[in-house]
């Protein structure tokens, strides 16, 4: 990755440039993750969300909007669900059967509409004054695109320790 143009911010690292070299940045980052102990899970979400040459605006809002709401695995595996499943495994009891059958099915079609929610306010709303982010645990990354000649790429991190090894990662 070439470290041309780099900034190291007091929360991690900042890029400004043209579309081509932010493409760049964060493809390369995809490696110094590799170099830590972030994990196979934040790569591959990174991966999928990081901006492309060939990716219009629309495209990135899209993939932070997808990122950003409520992942219906998360719901299907809910403590929720898997405490009603067992309600309707501790006995034979029809009642406790079609009760819990009842619940999961209110609660994933409230899901599925809290979750269509966020994406008309992520994708509608909030985007038109916000940047593109990708939130983790781990760190989080901040794409502003005014146009393809000006963009801005941060990459910030709240654990010291990982700030300090990415800025050394990065720097080489």
């Amino acid at each position: 990755m070439s470290t041309a143009g780099i900034e190291l911010t007091n929360s991690g690292v900042r890029l400004k440039g043209h579309w081509d070299q932010v493409c760049d940045f964060a493809k390369g980052f995809e490696n110094v993750i590799k170099k830590t102990d972030m994990g196979e899970q934040t790569l591959s979400q990174f991966q999928h969300w990081r901006p492309r040459k060939n990716d219009s605006e629309e495209d990135i809002k899209l993939k932070t909007v997808n990122e950003a709401k409520v992942d219906m695995d998360h719901v299907k595996n809910s403590k929720l669900v898997k405490k009603v499943d067992r309600m309707s495994c501790s006995k034979e009891d029809v009642m406790k059967k079609t009760t819990s059958r009842a619940i999961k099915t209110i609660y994933y079609h409230s899901a599925k509409c809290f979750i269509k929610m966020e994406e008309i306010v992520y994708g509608k709303l909030m985007l038109n004054f916000n940047p593109y982010f990708f939130d983790r645990e781990e760190f989080s990354a901040n794409l502003r695109v005014k146009d393809k000649n000006r963009c801005e790429l941060n990459i910030n991190f709240n654990d010291d320790d990982l700030r300090n090894e990415i800025k050394a990662l990065v720097k080489g």
